[in-house]
């Protein structure tokens, strides 16, 4: 609690007040003390009188009239500390005197103020209990105040929960999260300017994805428009060779505006997922016989570790979507003559896709940015591998929209990509990694 804003702010309020209040009441009582009777010394004074007058009968007698019935403790001593009247040693109130600072000296809980004087008596007079109804109402008023200090936190810091609450929103990528404080101190304009910020953002956001919409559907037209011109270019075959490469450029850029279009689908913060139950084996084996050709051009193989049958409840259309692109990106770089592993597992909180080629691999700083849209490494990644930089970047808006993750890191020799989908997505009791099967492509 007392990390909080809210705890330290009552805490020090507390803590003030009861050193505040603790230090006036005992300067009160003592105060008090001293003032409601004559000094110690000259009781002391009066003592010695009575002393040389009468001996110590006339003493006894007077410090009975002082203790009357329900007076404080008073006596007075030889230098020693034996009681003059009732020879009682009290040595021990004497050395706290010699040694003290204070104008008082203990005895159990009680208090006693003393005097001494030039022939080596000691005077003591008890002072007043200092706990008492004074005390009891005293103790209901600071009551009071720690409960007005708690209410005065409370409002101070009422305000930051619901800006906390809306960063918190508005991190994990609900943009419409607004604060819509009243309040007109300098909490409420912070809240106020958070809102306007969080506008802006929206606004831009909106307007990148409306942008990157607008203009895929713009290329597709010309790109289709394209595609008839050539087809029926291509009954003069003079034209053939030229024709094959417009074809191949028409096709890059419709591959790469699908591409667009995807990745701004996986960025709309109000994506609505169609979940369902999906076979993750079963999905992973219909990707790799779609990538056989592809594997079997490049001279490679595909080779898939897989565990028990492991169901998990995703959006189909993103989930094949995110895993094929991963698939596809090792296979465009992975040398000829080798093998492209695949390891499906699942623990009992996540389920682990794992895909790694013998491929060069990545620069470590670039390990975290090959995940952004339109991102490179020159050395692995240039444009004839036919690489648009956007595969990676739809696996992860994919992914990340299911609440998994996705990383990347450098093999010895190799290259690796592992999708984690949180425990939660899976359906139905799985014993977690069972005997390997292989399979071959």
């Amino acid at each position: 609690m007392f990390r909080s804003l809210f705890g330290q702010i009552v805490l020090w309020l507390v803590v003030t007040i009861v050193i505040t209040a603790s230090g006036v009441a005992l300067i009160g009582a003592f105060s008090n003390s001293f003032n409601q009777r004559p000094s110690p010394s000259l009781f002391l004074g009066e003592a010695e009188y009575l002393y040389r007058l009468d001996g110590p009968r006339g003493v006894a007698e007077y410090l009975q009239r002082i203790r009357g019935k329900a007076g404080p403790e008073a006596f007075i001593t030889y230098d020693d500390g034996r009681d003059l009247v009732s020879d009682t040693d009290r040595s021990g109130l004497v050395q706290q005197a010699r040694r003290g600072w204070l104008p008082f000296v203990m005895e159990g809980s009680r208090f006693f103020f003393y005097e001494h004087d030039r022939e080596g008596h000691w005077f003591f007079i008890e002072a007043p209990p200092l706990w008492g109804r004074q005390w009891i109402n005293r103790l209901w008023m600071l009551g009071v105040v720690i409960v007005f200090c708690y209410v005065l936190a409370r409002h101070l810091t009422a305000p930051l929960r619901p800006l906390q609450s809306a960063v918190e929103r508005f991190g994990q990528g609900d943009f419409s999260a607004r604060v819509e404080s009243t309040r007109q101190d300098e909490v409420g304009q912070l809240s106020k300017t958070f809102d306007q910020m969080a506008g802006r953002i929206q606004s831009l956001l909106a307007s990148q994805r409306n942008l990157l919409r607008d203009i895929s559907h713009e290329l597709r037209s010309p790109l289709s428009r394209l595609s008839v011109a050539v087809e029926l270019a291509r009954s003069q075959p003079q034209n053939a060779k030229a024709l094959d490469q417009i074809e191949r450029e028409a096709e890059r850029l419709n591959v790469l505006v699908g591409q667009v279009l995807s990745l701004a689908r996986t960025e709309n913060v109000e994506l609505t997922l169609d979940y369902a139950p999906i076979d993750l084996n079963s999905t992973v084996q219909d990707l790799v016989n779609l990538c056989a050709i592809e594997a079997k051009q490049r001279n490679c193989r595909i080779i898939v570790d897989e565990t028990a049958n492991i169901t998990v409840n995703a959006d189909e259309e993103l989930l094949r979507r995110a895993l094929e692109n991963v698939m596809r990106n090792a296979l465009r770089y992975a040398p000829s003559g080798t093998d492209i592993a695949i390891r499906l597992e699942a623990s009992t909180e996540s389920v682990h896709f794992r895909i790694a080629d013998r491929g060069p691999g990545v620069p470590a700083e670039s390990l975290t940015r090959i995940f952004e849209p339109f991102y490179r490494v020159d050395q692995a990644r240039n444009r004839d591998t036919g690489g648009t930089g956007l595969g990676l970047a739809i696996a992860k808006r994919a992914i990340e929209s299911h609440g998994g993750e996705i990383h990347a890191k450098n093999l010895d020799g190799g290259f690796e990509v592992e999708i984690i989908l949180p425990r939660m997505n899976l359906l139905g009791d799985l014993p977690g990694v069972m005997s390997l099967n292989r399979l071959d492509i």
